[in-house]
This record gives structure tokens, sequence and C-alpha cells, in this order.
């Protein structure tokens, strides 16, 4: 291609970005894979010099652009030689004309600027914000191998951290195909350190989108214990299988949530969870370097819309966490009503959780917490903050605001922050209310805390309110275990069971009971029903029910299979 070609090139390229910015659109990344998938004929300079033009243009540029053109004018003023590629010779673009108007540069829209600022972000932190960001590496320390990067350097503060040289094929690098590293900037690292991750836990990553984070996490358990990474977008969610198996991170599990549904379809987690991490939806005014567009498609009506569903998704993770455990919100977002304002609001709606500060090893104190931003800290914004609470503390990072919650250890303050965030929208044919939800958060609490009298009448009450709350029958079926009625619990199972014939933990826990009651027979076929529905992926009800049965039902002497007293009914 003649330099006169690669700027028309780089002039459509720009058309339908711009398209796409204006109508939520394929991103431009994508748009300009698309473009040279279908023209062949420009090799590997051609299409790296017209990435780099068609870049160049968005980052000069903070209000979208008329066109393309338009658009490459604005850098045409200041490079002589790129105006001079305006010669409307062949396929190049036609001569620049007297009256035509480039497009007017800047950082971003002013009134993001204006928001920035209200933010507590000085004008001279702006340029930062489009600059081009670097290239970071996590090490997955899962994989034992020696990592040897020229000129890979180690990230301050970060254990595993890596910045590689720009421009590295990091795909090419044996290190990544063995899964020994993986890109993750060095904000997103710090945000899943302030998990505090540990082996053995259950953790929830509620938004995980591919899986970044998910990855991160799984590391840092040392493939032991429970993690579920659910999303709402299914093809996003599909990419994390792929790496998790190159991560080698076996314990990982994912879920894909219907929206308006995540409480329903996460009841087998309510109020169990060590740590939930929330990445939610933003808008990603803390990653403009590495989306620079993104900043031609906010309007004050989607920031709106966004800061209503990162209210919703910080109330569905709060009735994940178990009493003492920990929340952790995350937005890649620079503006206070996306990070600190939600912070602020979620903590004034729930007295049972305090904020608790996090040495970060970075950033600087700004509000509610410590906030991380490209041009102090060469990573992605964030924002960490600490407060202590009675009896445990909380903190909640985010990908520009960070900061992380744990609940009161105490069945009571559990009530007070599930109820106040129960899910009470509009109640549809498969939808359970979002109070009997509440209750049920709160019966588990307490049969986790082992008053057993309280757990069976708030999950009763669950019931009373709905009786389609599965999750409420499980939980009563699991306290008449405990306390040694195994015929009421098969009862309970089986109610769930008509709910649900596929939930594998009623299954699995009527088994035990059948086995208890000496119907080992049952038993096996609830086995047998566990392994069709599980089919090839981990199911660790398998390996329980299994060892249930193997042991058999418990051994009655003859002493005690005559009572002095007459037996309870069960």
């Amino acid at each position: 291609m003649t330099p006169s070609a690669r700027t028309q090139a780089a002039i459509e390229l720009l058309d339908q970005i711009i398209a796409g910015a204006r109508d939520s659109g394929a991103a431009a990344d994508t748009i300009v894979a698309r473009y040279f998938a279908t023209r062949r004929y420009a090799g590997s300079k051609d299409r790296r010099a017209v990435r780099e033009l068609v870049y160049a243009a968005i980052r000069a540029l903070g209000e979208r652009p008329a066109s393309g053109r338009a658009a490459l004018l604005a850098l045409a003023k200041a490079d002589p030689e790129l105006a001079a590629t305006f010669d409307g010779v062949g396929h190049g673009p036609a001569v620049i004309g007297p009256s035509e108007t480039p497009a007017k540069t800047g950082i971003a829209p002013n009134w993001i600027l204006d928001r920035l600022r209200q933010s507590g972000l000085d004008d001279s932190e702006f340029p930062a914000l489009i600059d081009r960001a670097p290239l970071d590496a996590r090490i997955n320390r899962v994989i034992d191998e020696v990592i040897e990067i020229e000129g890979a350097e180690p990230i301050a503060g970060l254990p595993n951290g890596l910045r590689l040289p720009s421009g590295t094929q990091v795909e090419q690098l044996p290190a990544y195909n063995h899964g020994a590293i993986e890109v993750q900037d060095a904000g997103s690292q710090f945000v899943t350190l302030a998990a505090r991750a540990q082996p053995g836990q259950r953790i929830v990553d509620l938004c995980a989108g591919a899986g970044g984070k998910t990855l991160a996490l799984a590391a840092a358990m040392g493939g032991q214990g429970a993690l579920l990474a659910t999303d709402t977008d299914r093809a996003r969610l599909s990419r994390l299988a792929p790496r998790a198996e190159r991560a080698r991170a076996g314990i990982i599990e994912t879920r894909r949530l219907n929206p308006g549904r995540e409480v329903e379809m996460l009841d087998d987690w309510l109020g169990s969870a060590d740590c939930v991490l929330i990445d939610a939806p933003c808008s990603g005014t803390g990653t403009w370097r590495r989306n620079p567009e993104a900043r031609w498609r906010l309007t004050p009506d989607r920031i709106e819309r966004l800061v209503e569903t990162q209210r919703h998704v910080l109330e569905v993770g709060a009735t994940l966490v178990k009493p003492g455990g920990t929340l952790v919100y995350i937005v890649c977002s620079l503006l206070d009503e996306e990070g600190a304002g939600q912070v602020a609001a979620f903590l004034a709606a729930n007295p049972g959780w305090r904020a608790q500060s996090l040495d970060l090893g970075a950033g600087r104190a700004h509000g509610a917490g410590t906030r991380l931003t490209p041009a102090h800290d060469a990573t992605d914004g964030f924002l960490s903050r600490d407060c202590n609470t009675r009896d445990s503390s909380v903190v909640v990072p985010k990908l520009e605001y960070l900061m992380r919650y744990t609940s009161v250890a105490v069945a009571a303050a559990l009530t007070l922050l599930t109820v106040a965030t129960a899910v009470q929208g509009q109640r549809g044919e498969d939808t359970i209310d979002g109070r009997s939800m509440a209750l049920l958060a709160r019966g588990r609490a307490l049969q986790a805390a082992g008053n057993l009298d309280a757990a069976t009448d708030t999950l009763e009450s669950a019931l009373a309110v709905d009786p389609r709350n599965r999750g409420a029958f499980v939980t009563l079926a699991e306290v008449a275990k405990t306390r040694g009625l195994p015929g009421k619990a098969i009862r309970l199972y089986r109610e769930a069971l008509s709910l649900d014939p596929n939930d594998v933990v009623a299954l699995s826990g009527q088994g035990e009971a059948l086995v208890a009651k000496g119907a080992v027979a049952r038993a096996r076929e609830n086995l047998a029903r566990i392994k069709t529905v599980c089919g090839k992926r981990p199911c660790p009800e398998v390996a329980a029910l299994t060892a249930s049965i193997a042991k058999g039902p418990p051994i009655v002497t003859a002493a005690a299979a005559a009572p002095a007293a007459a037996p309870k009914k069960d």
C-alpha cells in the first residue's frame, strides 16, 4: 500500500469506529480486525501503519469527530508528511480543501472532564489518561517454570507482576503457551491481591467476564477450595474455560446468570461465600489508555444507567457473603459516582458493614480510600478505603475505586444486610420473591451460627412468603439432618426436587438421609441421577454420596433399639 492508500484506509476505519461509538456497535479493535480480514493484500507493515494512524487519531480527539476524514485532518495540521498524503492520487484521499474543518483535539468531552475534576482528579493528570498503556503480565506460580523474557522487569509491590517491553508478542512466548504467565494490568493485579484469597476458601467472581481476575484468584488459592465465576454475557464467559485449562485452574466453575434473576440462580451460595469479588460494569474512565474510543461512547444517561447496575450487583453480591466474609467491589472508573459514591451509599444503607483501610503499596489517599491513577502509579485507576467494625472488617477494591467489605460476624447484622439488599424487583412467573431470598440468607446465617430453632422459624417464614424457594427447603432439610431426623429431611428434599429434579445438592442430601434410614438402594438411585446431571464436569456431590453409601447406615444395637422412652417422631 502507498502512504496515501494507508491514509484512506485509516479514514474508512475511523468512519466505522465513529459509527460504532455513536450506535453502541463493535469496539475499535474488533472493527480493525474485521477490516483487514477482508483485505488480504495489506501486508503486516501496512496493517501496523494503518492501525497506528487510527489510534493516534482516536487518542488525539476527546470529542467524537464528525467523520474519519475530519479526524485525520486534525493530525495532518501538525504533520506535513501526513498532509501530503491527501493527494487524490490512486486510492489516496482527496486533496484538502480550503474550507474543510478538522476535528477538535482534546482529552475528553468537557462534561466528562468537569466530572473528573469534581471527583478530585487534577488537570495535570489528564494527559496520562490517554497515553499508551504498558504491557503487564502476572506470573502463575501454580506452574513451576522459570520465566525468562528479555527486557521484562518486576513491578514494585506485586510479587508476581512483570512489565514487558512494548511490542512483545506474548502469545508466542513459551511461558504463555505453558500457562506460566497471563497478561494482566498491574492495577488489576493489585485489586486481586486486595481480596486476600486463601487456599480452601469459597469465592465468587460475580462479574467475571473473560476471567482475568478469576485466574489470579485461582492461583492465590493454590488449586484448593471452590471458585465460582459468573456473568450475564455468554460470549465473554465462554472465553474463560480455555484460559483456565491452560493455567491449570481446575477449581473454577462458570455459571451464566440471567439479568434480574441473579439471586435466584445463586441460591446455593447465599450467605456462604468467604469472598465475593464484583468487577462491576462501568464507564471505563480509568482504562482509556487501552480503550480510548470509550470516551466517544459516554453520555450522562449511560453513566446513570451504569450507576444503577452497579448498585444492583452490589446488593446481589452482599447476599452471598457469609458472616465475617469479604465483599470486593471493583469498577474501572475515576468518577466518584461509580466508586466512592457507591461505597458511601452502600455503607449508609447497611449499618452492619464498615470499611477498613488497605495497604496496597501504591496510590494516594482520596476521599473514601486510596486512589491509583495512570499518571501517579502507571496503572489503571483505583481507590481503596478502610474502616472498622465491631467484629470484623471490610475493604472495597475497584479498578479505579478499591474497597473491600466484610460483614459483621453475627447473624443479626447479616439480617440487617440481607433484608436491606434483598431484590425487590418485579416478581415474574419464574422469579422467587426478594423478601423470601433475604429470609433464606438470614436462615443460613443462623444455621451456620448453630441457632437451629431460629433458623427453622426463619426458613419456614421464607417458604410462607414464597413456597417456590427451593433453597429454603434444602436448608431446612440440612437442619433436620443435623437434628437426627432423616425422615423429615427426606421429605423436605423431595419438595426441593419437585421444583428442580436436577438439583444435585438436594439429590445428594436426600441420598445421605436415605442411607441413614437404611434405604441404600434408593440412595444409589440418587447417585445415578447425580452422575447423569453432572456428566463430565467435576461434581463433589458424587464423591460425598458415594462415601456415604460405602459407609452404610448406622449400626443400631439391641439396647439402643429399645429406648426407655417413646421414640421421637421424625
